[in-house]
């Protein structure tokens, strides 16, 4: 099921998790999947040229230790942001974080 949200990054401060892992601000976008193998996928098409113009990972835990890294596909959208897939999710909370 499709999900639109919007937000931004300007104002954020880097935690230190976040300056160690990123070197620099994140703002963080949490998603709850029930299912027991999901799929799921995050695209930026449409959006401000540049956002999101890089990968980023899902983490399932803070401080920033485990992740699943998603497979970047920059052709999907015209306006050169990228779409990002995550495979067999197991349930639970991921937190992505959204970066300029």
């Amino acid at each position: 099921m499709p999900v639109t949200f919007t937000g931004t990054t300007v104002g954020a401060s880097a935690s230190s998790d976040e300056a160690n892992v990123f070197g620099f601000a994140a703002v963080w976008q949490a998603v709850t999947l029930t299912g027991g193998c999901n799929n799921l996928t995050f695209d930026y098409c449409g959006t401000a040229a540049g956002v999101m113009a890089q990968a980023f990972i899902s983490y399932s835990d803070c401080p920033l230790t485990g992740f699943t890294a998603g497979i970047d596909n920059t052709t999907t959208c015209g306006d050169g942001n990228i779409t990002v897939d995550f495979h067999n999710l197991p349930a639970g909370t991921y937190y992505i974080p959204v970066i300029l």
